[in-house]
């Protein structure tokens, strides 16, 4: 397990066929009852079955049975933004290595604005910084 959540958990695999490394995002189907969060899931599956940049994890499938959804995505290592400032002396980037992060940020927003996606949930837990 990668990570929980309220409607579910995140999830480490490997493909059998290729032996590439992926995460898979598992979502309970009993807790998806509001309708609300049920069409949450689909549009993200939607979206991100859309995208494809260097700087968005890539959807490879989604799988339903009758207990869960299952979204098997790229598995990005590294850790959050937020992770990795707090363990920088003084929690403090150096400038060039901010400026590098940002740049790709806004790059990878600008290409989802093109694509008519709006990311409403942009913070630092949710970018990952990787080597």
């Amino acid at each position: 397990m990668l990570g929980k959540g309220a409607y579910g958990a995140v999830y480490d695999g490997v493909h059998r066929e290729t032996g590439q490394k992926v995460a898979i995002k598992q979502y309970c189907k009993a807790k998806l009852k509001d309708t609300a969060r049920r069409k949450q899931v689909v549009r993200e599956v939607k979206i991100l079955a859309r995208l494809n940049h260097q700087n968005i994890v890539k959807l490879f499938e989604c799988i339903e049975d009758s207990e869960f959804v299952y979204i098997v995505m790229e598995l990005v290592e590294g850790q959050s933004l937020h992770s990795f400032l707090k363990s920088q002396p003084e929690k403090r980037l150096p400038i060039q290595m901010v400026r590098n992060i940002l740049r790709q940020l806004m790059n990878t927003l600008a290409y989802m604005h093109s694509k008519a996606v709006t990311h409403r949930d942009v913070k630092l837990e949710n970018i990952i910084v990787t080597s």
